[in-house]
């Protein structure tokens, strides 16, 4: 009888939650909810000064933090987030994986760019970007998720 409760809690759940959308993490940093000690206890300190960026085995991958001159009434303050918290993931791969294998699904609007060629493709529930360059991919992005709209700072 015990089982069947959980069972039917769990069901219960995964219907109630079918219909939130998700972020997209980039393996476990999540922009806004992740902060630059999570990032440190999974990659060490990096290298460069500042820890933002890290060169790994199969990419390059880029962190932008809140700072001071980030917070809600500064020129660049967009996110009402603690200080450190991580604000995009920009992650460069050494391989150029074709678009076509991307299998990204109609949820991403393409987007073009100045440079002929070069196209964005963004899902805003995900907060997530894929650059491509002539049939390419250049670039991941991971920013805010459409759930996290509350955490904007509020317009003035």
């Amino acid at each position: 009888m015990r089982q069947i409760k959980y069972v039917l809690l769990i069901s219960t759940l995964l219907t109630m939650c079918s219909g939130v959308a998700l972020g997209k993490a980039w393996r476990g940093i999540e922009p806004l909810h992740s902060t630059r000690a999570d990032v440190e206890k999974m990659l060490g300190p990096s290298s460069y000064g500042g820890g933002y960026a890290y060169e790994l085995e199969n990419e390059r991958v880029f962190f932008s933090y809140q700072t001071p001159e980030s917070v809600c009434g500064k020129q660049w303050g967009f996110w009402n987030v603690p200080l450190n918290t991580v604000l995009n993931v920009t992650v460069y791969p050494r391989e150029k994986t074709p678009f076509e294998k991307l299998g990204l699904d109609r949820t991403y609007v393409k987007g073009l760019t100045c440079m002929p060629g070069h196209f964005n493709y963004f899902n805003e529930d995900e907060g997530i970007s894929y650059s491509v360059a002539k049939g390419l991919l250049e670039q991941i992005s991971y920013t805010a998720a459409y759930k996290d709209q509350h955490l904007r700072c509020p317009s003035e």
